[in-house]
């Protein structure tokens, strides 16, 4: 029997392929069965923007596929009339949701909130300033944000940031590492010093990057637009389009609302306790409407899979987490 999560690769392969262009269908998830051992996959779809028969024909496919990767030699219809399978395989449901993922950087001349970052020129991306990170085996501090609030493209390596409190913009450091692909949107920039501040004014501190691996634990994060937001993870692997693009292996938040200003905000575990939390995600992207998209970060800054970057001279391809500057 496959994993959990290797089935969901599966399934978002053939959900692309086959029915991918389509507007509507707006992610994919694993999510928990009442059964807590077992999971369900469920596909949310924009309400009003798809036919019910086309949502009903997008399910009757993903469930085929499952059955084959359970060997299960049984139509659709007599699945549904057996008991027995009902309690042994994962089913797909189907979820209508009110809009669309987007990216959530702002895009406007005028300096807004505490902890924003914009690109170097006017009308530049805002997004927030995530966190002050080092890496294993370089004594540099970095900030880390979106790929796309503050990198772009390639050509925009070695671009200046700036830190935006209020009416005052303070340049902090260059972007000299960025990663855009089909699962991480992340940019690192290398700062000018390490007395850039402001990217906890909750009163907490960040711990470790941490794998939630098939769990959907209360989560927050602190954006310069939405401020504190607190939630659930509705899913720890989605496969979601957001802007029109689709990304895998994504983390995906319930009643958690982030809007445009909020791309690049660290989504941290809940610890009312002991006031430090580890770090799960970066956020990316949402829907303003309770759900929100963020980048898996231990995938990418605490295993060992090979990625190729866009960077300046000197920097690894992979860079591997060692602490937070807090």
């Amino acid at each position: 029997m496959s994993n959990i999560n290797d089935i969901q690769a599966t399934l978002s392969d053939k959900l692309i392929s086959k029915y991918g262009d389509i507007e509507a269908i707006k992610y994919l998830a694993i999510v928990p069965n009442n059964n807590p051992s077992k999971y369900d996959f469920k596909i949310g779809f924009v309400r009003n923007e798809i036919e019910k028969n086309k949502i009903k024909e997008i399910k009757g496919y993903l469930q085929n596929i499952i059955m084959e990767i359970y060997g299960i030699n049984l139509s659709v219809e007599d699945y549904k009339k057996s008991k027995r399978m009902k309690k042994t395989i994962s089913k797909v449901k189907s979820s209508k949701e009110k809009s669309h993922f987007e990216f959530y950087e702002q895009k406007s001349k005028i300096p807004i909130g505490q902890t924003a970052i914009r690109l170097e020129g006017d009308g530049g991306s805002k997004g927030t300033l995530g966190a002050i990170i080092n890496f294993e085996g370089i004594s540099d501090a970095f900030l880390i944000s979106n790929y796309h609030v503050i990198l772009k493209n390639c050509n925009n390596i070695g671009r200046s940031v700036y830190k935006v409190s209020r009416n005052k913009i303070k340049k902090i450091g260059e972007v000299c590492w960025g990663i855009s692909n089909d699962q991480f949107d992340v940019a690192i920039a290398k700062l000018d010093d390490t007395t850039t501040t402001g990217t906890n004014p909750y009163g907490y501190v960040l711990g470790d990057i941490v794998d939630i691996s098939n769990n959907t634990p209360d989560v927050c994060f602190i954006g310069q637009k939405s401020r504190y937001e607190e939630g659930k993870i509705f899913s720890f692997n989605a496969t979601v389009k957001v802007s029109n693009k689709w990304y895998k292996n994504q983390l995906l938040c319930n009643d958690i609302t982030s809007c445009k200003g909020d791309s690049g905000s660290i989504l941290s575990l809940r610890d009312e306790i002991n006031r430090k939390r580890d770090v799960i995600g970066l956020v990316m992207g949402g829907d303003c409407n309770k759900k929100t998209v963020a980048n898996n970060l231990y995938l990418l800054l605490k295993s060992n899979r090979q990625i190729v970057p866009c960077k300046k001279d000197g920097l690894p391809d992979t860079l591997k987490f060692n602490s937070f500057i807090n």
